[in-house]
C-alpha cells in the first residue's frame, strides 16, 4: 500500500475520481436525454413530433457551431470526435496538470455549446 504523501499519488488523479468529475461534465447532455425520454410519452403531444427531442442527443455539439461559419456535415463529425477525444483523454491521463488541463477546457466547451444552442433556438423562436 502506498502511503498518501507518497510523490507519485500526489501528482495523479485517481480513477474514481475522474469517472465522477467526467460524469458532472456529461450531466447536462443526461438531463437533456431524460427530458427527451419523457416528452415522448406526455399526452397531448403531436406524435409525429415525439421523437425530435431524443434525435436532437445526436445533434448535442451543433452548438459550437453556432461561433463559427463552418457548417456541414463533416464539421459536425469533427465536433463529436472533439468531444471523444476530449472524454477518452480525460480517462487515459491521470497526471493532475493534464486531466485538469484538458478538464476544463471540456467545461469550456460545453458552456460554448450550451450558449451556442441557446442562440439557435432563441433565433428560431422569433
Amino acid at each position: 500500500m502506498t502511503s498518501p504523501l507518497n510523490p507519485m499519488t500526489l501528482n495523479t488523479v485517481p480513477f474514481k475520481k475522474r469517472l465522477l468529475l467526467t460524469a458532472l461534465a456529461g450531466l447536462p447532455l443526461f438531463i437533456y436525454v431524460i427530458y427527451a425520454v419523457i416528452t415522448m410519452f406526455i399526452p397531448g403531444n403531436d406524435p409525429s413530433t415525439r421523437g425530435y427531442a431524443l434525435l436532437g442527443v445526436a445533434f448535442f455539439p451543433v452548438g459550437l457551431l453556432a461561433f463559427t461559419s463552418l457548417h456541414g456535415g463533416g464539421i459536425f463529425v469533427l465536433a463529436w470526435a472533439f468531444y471523444a477525444v476530449l472524454i477518452i483523454s480525460l480517462f487515459a491521463n491521470n497526471k493532475k496538470k493534464v486531466f485538469y488541463t484538458v478538464y476544463t477546457i471540456l467545461l469550456i466547451t460545453i458552456i460554448f455549446n450550451l450558449g451556442g444552442c441557446y442562440q439557435m433556438f432563441k433565433h428560431q423562436n422569433h
